[in-house]
């Protein structure tokens, strides 16, 4: 109890307030009971214990930080955030006693990199080329059967097929062309999952869905994937023509064998033995170290092409050396005779 302000000789019954101070430990720790929430502090002392809190509640002079803050509450942090409980956090709930704002699981910030599920549904692309006009399906379609009868697709087809197709024509089709690609693939029991997911593994860049694979044939629909078809009859006219050797192992000059190449099938034999068991590949090492040396030194074979080109051109410098020597000797023989 305390003294009235206007009359000194008058005892007020109200409690006397504590005079707080944001850096003194007492109110952190003599005033403040031990916390029972999962990820509280615990009292730096035993004495706290015994310590009952004060009789009333005042609002904080020292924070600056949220609208009211209690003596006996926890303190509110002045920077960083806490994960929220699962709960919806307010100011000073969080599991450690800290923390103001949302929780980290909702400021977390979604990868720039890459394109994940469902981009193709966020940003769908309008396809430019004019696939539902009737010139342009029937040029498609043609070229789609042709190119299906000369890998002997082992189905029949025909152009009037494909105007209104069924559902397993297209799924056989899109199995047979993507083997090309990946040999002894086969679709699984949900083709309709299979098909869209690997045309976007491919990098096909208009979007196909999984409802799509259930109106295939219908008018607003086969327009649409019979020009994915042929966009896969392209890549796979390409990875057919391509010449994999020359472009993985393209040819250097004065080099036998690409280096690359020696290289290359180094790693690939002793893997093959490695597997077989081998722990040693002295022998594969020495014809790799003989390979290289060749390599280095222009190789057997383009030597021997250097040593013949360096004869001819020796003999062709000869015989130019010759005939002017002659020219010039009958030129001076003209101009005597001449005096």
């Amino acid at each position: 109890m305390r003294k009235s302000a206007g009359n000194r000789n008058i005892v007020s019954l109200i409690p006397m307030r504590v005079k707080t101070d944001s850096t003194s430990t007492g109110s952190a720790h003599g005033a403040v009971p031990k916390r029972t929430s999962g990820g509280g502090r615990q009292p730096l002392t035993s004495n706290n214990m015994n310590n009952p809190p004060p009789a009333a509640k005042r609002k904080s002079s020292s924070s600056s930080y949220g609208p009211t803050a209690s003596s006996t509450g926890p303190r509110q942090s002045t920077y960083g955030t806490a994960k929220a409980t699962g709960s919806k956090a307010a100011w000073g709930t969080s599991s450690g006693g800290r923390g103001m704002g949302p929780p980290a699981s909702k400021m977390r910030r979604s990868s720039g990199l890459g394109i994940g599920r469902g981009y193709n549904q966020q940003h769908a692309m309008k396809d430019p080329r004019p696939i539902s006009d009737k010139s342009y399906k029937d040029r498609t379609i043609r070229d789609l059967v042709a190119f299906l009868q000369e890998l002997n697709y082992p189905h029949p087809i025909t152009a009037k097929k494909l105007l209104v197709p069924l559902t397993n024509d297209f799924f056989r089709i899109f199995e047979f062309m993507y083997g090309f690609l990946s040999p002894n693939f086969k679709l699984s029991k949900k083709p309709e999952e299979d098909v869209p997911r690997i045309f976007q593994l491919l990098g096909y860049p208009f979007a196909i869905s999984k409802s799509n694979m259930f109106s295939i044939g219908t008018p607003h629909m086969w327009p649409t994937l019979l020009a994915a078809l042929k966009w896969l009859m392209e890549i796979v006219q390409y990875a057919i023509n391509l010449d994999v050797e020359s472009t993985l192992f393209p040819q250097i000059e004065f080099e036998e064998i690409p280096e690359s190449r020696v290289v290359f099938s180094y790693v690939e034999e002793a893997y093959e033995q490695f597997l077989a068991g081998e722990d040693s590949f002295d022998q594969l090492e020495q014809d790799l170290e003989k390979q290289l040396k060749l390599n280095c030194q222009g190789g057997k074979t383009n030597l021997d092409s250097l040593t013949a080109e360096n004869s001819r051109l020796s003999k062709e410098l000869e015989q130019l050396e010759n005939e002017g020597v002659s020219r010039i000797s009958g030129q001076s023989l003209a101009s005597t005779m001449r005096v």
